[in-house]
Order: structure tokens, then sequence, then C-alpha cells
């Protein structure tokens, strides 16, 4: 699969998390997979801030 397809896949994955039962860890999960097989990265994780920035 080329990686233009392979990107617009994990965008249309993304997407599905995105419903009135949204579980932002599912999100996180899903965006992490990805990122690591896009990027052929060994690892790959999700930094949450607030507002304040902490």
């Amino acid at each position: 699969m080329n990686r233009e397809r392979e990107l617009a896949k994990a965008f249309v994955g993304l997407s599905d998390t995105y419903a009135p039962d949204f579980d932002p860890l599912r999100l996180f999960h899903r965006l992490v997979h990805s990122c690591r097989g896009l990027l052929d990265v060994d690892a790959a994780a999700v930094m949450v801030a607030d507002a304040r920035g902490t």
C-alpha cells in the first residue's frame, strides 16, 4: 500500500473514534499505533496538557 493511502486510512480510522460515546484512550491508542506505522519508529506517545500548559 502506498504512503498516501496509508495516511488516508489512518485519518479515516481516527475519525471513527468521534462518536457520542467518545473514548479519549481509544483515540490515543489508535493515534499512537498509526504514527508508529506511518513513521517507522519503535515507539510513540501522546502528551496531554491543560489550558495552562501543565
